[in-house]
């Protein structure tokens, strides 16, 4: 992967991520990744704009369903995505 143009990390008593800034295709991306767990997601602006649409409740409820899920090697099972049948 290219390298990032600048970087930081953000953390509290539940979790930590690294937000980095990387250059791709015609444009640029966010980062964000979680050593602890392993994984990456990369935004675009289109990505990042959706989520300044949802109210603070509507993003509890995305990281809750996040969570669940993370949870499915215990339940074997996906829990059920709000608005979805």
């Amino acid at each position: 992967m290219s390298a990032g143009l600048d970087s930081t990390e953000i953390r509290n008593e539940f979790a930590a991520v690294r937000l980095t800034v990387r250059p791709h295709g015609r444009g640029t991306r966010l980062e964000v990744s979680c050593s602890d767990l392993g994984t990456t997601a990369l935004l675009d602006a289109t990505v990042l704009e959706a989520l300044t649409r949802f109210s603070p409740e509507e993003l509890a409820d995305l990281v809750g369903v996040a969570m669940q899920a993370s949870d499915t090697t215990v339940d074997g099972e996906l829990p059920p995505v709000p608005g979805q049948a």
